[in-house]
């Protein structure tokens, strides 16, 4: 199979690329970090796994749509996306800015959008369907005064995983929602 990881260059999604290509998955690595997102490439090769790094950022579509694109072209098609990419935002709500408000939606709302939308229209082409995963949060169900905007953006991938579930099931789309508590990462 193979797929797109986003978020790829450390903590969960460095783990899922290890994972899946452990399994015999062929990956397209997305990350804005090029010297960490390409050491993870590297490492997973030396280790005998079957991935490639694209450098690109979830809140730029077109840095979206061109990772499923070279999975497509360099492993035959799009089985797996992982909508992984995320950012923390700490604070409580009233000092929480616009300007971080805009981030956070920006990668996890919109990027994981972008991320199942262009997935989505590969794996209907195909005809073969797909498997999505996004990644929520344990804050996806419960809350968390310190990390209000946070909650609000977990909770909504995990909204968008459930419509997508739903509305794509006849295609042979499944789309599920992995909800993680606290981990230790960078």
């Amino acid at each position: 199979k193979a797929g797109v990881v986003t978020g790829s260059s450390r903590g969960l999604g460095l783990e899922t690329l290890r994972a899946l290509c452990a399994e015999g998955a062929k990956i397209v690595a997305l990350s804005r970090n090029a010297e960490l997102g390409q050491a993870g490439v590297d490492e997973v090769r030396a280790a005998g796994g079957t991935a490639v790094f694209e450098q690109g950022d979830v809140t730029r579509e077109e840095d979206v749509v061109r990772a499923i694109a070279r999975c497509r072209k360099e492993y035959g098609g799009l089985d797996r996306m992982v909508n992984n990419a995320g950012i923390l935002g700490e604070g409580r709500l009233h000092e929480t800015t616009n300007e971080q408000w805009d981030e956070l939606v920006a990668v996890h709302l919109t990027g994981a959008f972008w991320g199942c939308k262009h997935a989505i229209d590969a794996m209907r082409e195909s005809g073969k369907g797909g498997v999505i995963v996004n990644i929520g949060s344990i804050l996806s169900f419960t809350g968390d005064g310190y990390l209000a905007a946070y909650t609000a953006m977990k909770s909504g991938v995990l909204g968008l995983t459930k419509a997508i579930a739903i509305d794509y099931a006849l295609d042979g789309i499944r789309c599920n929602c992995v909800c993680p508590g606290d981990m230790e990462t960078p």
